[in-house]
């Protein structure tokens, strides 16, 4: 009785380490949960620092060069 119950619980393990169904979805659902952390600490800063504040600088420059008023 032990014996065929060991031989089930290894078969039905066995099948379940070579089961990758859904493998795939959890790894994009990880690296989309990066991806979203990196946006809001590069995006979600004080108005004077960070990547908003240089972008911000970047299309005045742009603006005035181009003869437009920079907005503040």
């Amino acid at each position: 009785m032990f014996t065929k119950l060991f031989v089930n619980a290894k078969v039905s393990a066995h099948f379940f380490m070579k089961n990758r169904d859904g493998v795939t979805a959890i790894e994009y659902a990880i690296i989309a949960a990066a991806m979203a952390a990196v946006l809001i600490s590069l995006f979600a800063t004080d108005a004077g620092s960070g990547l908003t504040q240089a972008l911000k600088n970047a299309f005045n420059k742009i603006t005035t060069t181009l003869g437009g008023t920079a907005v503040s």
